[in-house]
Formats: C-alpha cells, sequence, structure tokens
C-alpha cells in the first residue's frame, strides 16, 4: 500500500427480491464485484462506464457511506471502514 488511495478486492452486493408473487426470498445482486487500484498523491483518476455499473456505489464505499460486502479501503495508510467519529470527519475533509 504505497498510494494515497488504495482500493484491493472491493465488492458491495445488494439484496434484491425475485420476481415472485407468493416469495419473499432475495438474491444478491453484484454492484461492485472486486475492483482494485490504487491513486498515488498528485496523480488523478475518474471513474467512467455506462448507466448502472456501478460507479456511484463505488464512490459511496470509497467515502464509507455503504458498507462494503469485501474487500478494503484505505486513505493515507488508514482503513476507511476503521475509522470513527472525530477521525471520520477529519479524514473526509482530507478526501
Amino acid at each position: 500500500m504505497k498510494g494515497l488511495l488504495s482500493v484491493r478486492n472491493l465488492q458491495h452486493h445488494y439484496r434484491v427480491r425475485k420476481r415472485r408473487i407468493f416469495s419473499s426470498d432475495t438474491r444478491p445482486l453484484k454492484a461492485v464485484d472486486g475492483i482494485s487500484f490504487e491513486v498515488s498523491p498528485g496523480e488523478m483518476f475518474g471513474i467512467v462506464g455506462e448507466s448502472g455499473c456501478g460507479k456511484s456505489t463505488t464512490a459511496r464505499l470509497l467515502l464509507g457511506h455503504l458498507p462494503a460486502t469485501s474487500g478494503n479501503v484505505f486513505f493515507s495508510g488508514e482503513r476507511v471502514s476503521a475509522v470513527f467519529d472525530a477521525n471520520w470527519r477529519r479524514m473526509r475533509r482530507r478526501m
């Protein structure tokens, strides 16, 4: 982990109901499935793709607005999901 932002095998699966009249079963919908990348200080990075491909979900995961199904996001060496309260505000300002 050398980058300012490091993402390792990030996944987020939503639970969606199956379209059946008398069933309440759910199935996973893979919105983000195993992405990894690293952004170094001074580097520019963009996420592009078709509608519904997971761009907004990825951004929410990076900012900690959604919990990851699996994988890790590190900002300046700190795991984003492990930062709370005042430290969280400090980290968000730096993002």
